[in-house]
Parts: structure tokens; C-alpha cells; sequence
């Protein structure tokens, strides 16, 4: 009875921490580092995005639906605080985690990690 009250506890707690996200702060080095943001598939939790640069300076963050019948969205983005941000997600490089990060664009800490 003890082990089953312990593991539903553990339970508990872990999807709770996964629900408020990591709330860890972004470790930069002042760069962008775009070739390890760009062209390429960043999924993490219930998203799927690539990131393309459409100019100087401006990016698109390119969503690939949830629902295999779903539409792909496309969004202008920019870049702010050394990650590329559109209206409600920024995506950035974390040097400690040396991967690409979900950004609160707020107050700038990390959301989720990439997988």
C-alpha cells in the first residue's frame, strides 16, 4: 500500500512539473546561432516547427499541423533577446542544454527543451 501512495505521489508531481514547464533560465552567449536554429524540424511536447529565414533579419516559423488534415501555419518572426520570436513562442539556442529551446517571451526562461 505504501509503494502504491509513494508511486501515485511521484505521479503526481511529475505531471505537474511537466504542465508549468521548466521555468529555467536561458543560458546565452550573446549569439543567435542561427545554423543550429534554421532548416531544420525542432519538436518538442505537442509542437513541430522549422524555422526559415526570410530576410534581413526576418524569419518565418513554419507549424506543421497537429491533425493529418490540418493546414501548415506560417508566421513572421524576429529576432529578440538572441532567439527568434513570433507573437506567442520564441525559440532559442541554450548553450547549457546545447539544444534549441522553448522561450516564454515574456520574461524570457525556458519553457520545454527540444526532444
Amino acid at each position: 500500500m505504501k509503494k502504491m501512495l509513494l508511486m501515485a505521489i511521484l505521479l503526481i508531481g511529475a505531471i505537474s512539473y511537466g504542465a508549468a514547464g521548466l521555468d529555467l533560465k536561458f543560458n546565452t552567449d550573446g549569439k543567435l546561432h542561427e545554423e543550429k536554429l534554421l532548416n531544420r524540424s525542432i519538436v518538442s511536447e505537442d509542437t513541430e516547427l522549422e524555422i526559415r529565414k526570410a530576410g534581413n533579419g526576418e524569419y518565418e516559423i513554419v507549424r506543421s499541423p497537429e491533425e493529418p488534415d490540418g493546414e501548415v501555419s506560417v508566421e513572421k518572426a524576429k529576432v529578440k533577446k538572441n532567439s527568434i520570436c513570433d507573437e506567442t513562442t520564441c525559440i532559442g539556442y541554450d548553450m547549457k542544454l546545447k539544444k534549441a529551446v522553448f522561450i516564454d517571451p515574456e520574461d524570457m526562461r525556458v519553457i520545454y527543451p527540444e526532444w
